[in-house]
């Protein structure tokens, strides 16, 4: 019976520490980093012994999301997280004005580009037609530096790009798979925060 206790105990054990794919979005309070999640805890405290995951938790800001393998302790409410797998940047969501037009970004995963036009005014009314958006799907994932990678998917192409992001401002760049040149860069300034 003794025996039969010992294993039931250290399955439980190893279940509270099972690795797996947790989401859930950031919270830092206090010094301290949670993230809230629809599971068992709502909220777990966070950990690491990944310089790399220390660097990229710095880089997120409250309500971010995150997709990370962890290793989680349903008993304590702890999550030790091992990688970051994407992410989803609250500051990025909004409308965005650029060369190219306004970039629409309204959740973590796809946005539309309506693109510029010009209308040419001849003496009477107007009559033009709003270009159809261009949506695409996009994931966010961490990087060493300050710039962040992006994935953009279309119907035909998936485009390798990073983003640099300042409060109001953001640079993105799209790379030609084949010699990893830089084929746009895409300065965009906030027009209207979704927040």
């Amino acid at each position: 019976m003794k025996c039969l206790f010992f294993v039931f105990a250290f399955l439980s054990a190893a279940s509270s520490f099972a690795e797996e794919s947790l989401a859930g979005f950031l919270i830092k309070e206090y010094g301290k980093i949670y993230l809230s999640s629809r599971t068992t805890c709502g909220r777990y405290e966070v950990s690491t012994s990944s310089a790399e995951v220390t660097n990229n938790l710095r880089k997120l800001t409250n309500g971010d999301a995150v997709l990370a393998t962890a290793n989680l302790d349903l008993r304590l409410c702890q999550v030790h997280i091992q990688s970051i797998d994407y992410v989803g940047l609250r500051r990025l969501l909004g409308i965005w004005q650029s060369d190219a037009g306004y970039i629409d970004i309204g959740n973590f995963s796809s946005l539309k580009i309506y693109p510029k036009f010009k209308v040419e005014a001849k003496f009477g009314p107007l009559d033009f037609e709003v270009p159809t958006p261009i949506t695409y799907q996009y994931s966010v994932l961490p990087s060493p530096g300050k710039e962040w990678v992006v994935f953009l998917s279309d119907s035909k192409t998936t485009t390798f790009a990073t983003l640099t992001l300042e409060k109001s401002k953001a640079v993105l760049r799209t790379y030609d798979p084949d010699s990893g040149a830089v084929t746009q860069e895409l300065h965009m300034v906030r027009w209207k925060s979704s927040k």
